[in-house]
């Protein structure tokens, strides 16, 4: 994907608008679907850890959801990084261009990439995980979130063209579920995995109220331990 498409086709800080207005009404499937993203990743990672958080966007989920100012967010995109630094002066934001990988060689203790690898062809989702694997401490962790396309949700990833400002459809290079993500990762030897399935049919009841549907999207979720929902989380060790 190229960087035109982040830069022009997406308005800058969209998406941290859109959160901080659901969350402020307390309503909104678009929101709550961020929010209960971010909630769950965040859960994963110790705020005293040295954090990179990768395609970070306006910076959201470091600015809010993470209590560290030990994060660090990159992004292909000029303006949201622009918006980032704005918005959440806390933390250290940087261009691509502008994070020279070569001062950060196993340097991060966690790493989140939150909806990024449904836009890379196989070979690119395998390469990125060798990059952050060269940027992670022994022991480290990347923490990987991509849409679950199966069932439901192939007619979701059609009615979020009608809900939201962009047409991911035609942005969209994998669809994975659970089956053919861990088929790509064993195919390459990356080992030490782990795949979970979050936010599933209840969170709709987030059109009435936010908490409510937050609330029981994560009560399904473990009834089922972690076996339906929309979103894949994929939690990788570096060994």
């Amino acid at each position: 994907m190229s960087k035109d498409f982040w830069e022009d086709s997406i308005e800058v800080g969209y998406y941290d608008k859109l959160l901080k207005k659901g969350l402020q009404k307390n309503k909104g499937i678009q929101p709550a679907w961020h929010h209960l993203t971010f909630l769950e990743i965040s859960e994963n990672i110790n705020n005293e850890n040295i954090h990179l958080d990768y395609a970070t966007g306006p910076g959201t989920f470091i600015g809010i959801y993470l209590d560290n100012d030990r994060a660090t967010g990159v992004d292909i995109s000029t303006q949201q990084i622009k918006f980032a630094k704005n918005n959440y002066s806390d933390n250290k934001f940087y261009t691509l261009e502008e994070f020279d990988a070569s001062s950060y060689k196993e340097y991060f203790e966690t790493i989140t990439v939150i909806g990024l690898i449904e836009f890379l062809n196989d070979e690119e989702v395998v390469n990125l995980i060798k990059y952050l694997k060269s940027l992670l401490k022994a022991n480290g962790e990347i923490i990987f979130s991509t849409p679950n396309f199966k069932g439901f949700m192939s007619f979701f990833s059609i009615l979020i063209r009608h809900i939201g400002p962009v047409n991911y459809q035609e942005q969209w290079v994998n669809k994975f579920n659970k089956k053919t993500l861990t088929k790509l990762l064993k195919a390459n030897n990356i080992n030490n995995f782990s795949i979970e399935k979050h936010l599933n049919f209840a969170l709709s009841l987030s059109f009435f109220s936010l908490d409510l549907g937050v609330k029981a999207s994560r009560f399904f979720s473990k009834l089922f331990k972690y076996n339906i929902g929309w979103l894949l989380i994929l939690k990788l060790n570096k060994q």
